[in-house]
C-alpha cells in the first residue's frame, strides 16, 4: 500500500531531522508514522520499522534499535 499524503509528510519530517543531526527526533516522529499504518500492511510496517532502527541506532539506542530490527523481521 502506498503511503497517504500525510504519512509521506511525516516520513519526510523524521528524515530531515535526522539529516539535520537530530535522529531521536527522527524516531519520534517515525513512531508516530508507525502508529498510523494498518497492521495488516505488512510491508510498509516492515520497511518503517528498518528505518527507525537505523535512526534509534544513530541516536545511541542501541537496545530500542534491536527491538525494531526484531519487529520488522
Amino acid at each position: 500500500m502506498p503511503l497517504n499524503d500525510d504519512q509521506y509528510e511525516l516520513l519526510k519530517q523524521a528524515e530531515t531531522f535526522t539529516a539535520a543531526g537530530d535522529p531521536a527526533r527522527g524516531a519520534s516522529v517515525l513512531h508516530e508514522l508507525l502508529e498510523s499504518i494498518e497492521p495488516d500492511d505488512h510491508e510498509n510496517r516492515g520497511r518503517l520499522s528498518i528505518t527507525l532502527a537505523h535512526f534509534l541506532k544513530q541516536a545511541g539506542d542501541t537496545e530500542e534499535a534491536i527491538e525494531a530490527y526484531l519487529g520488522a523481521a
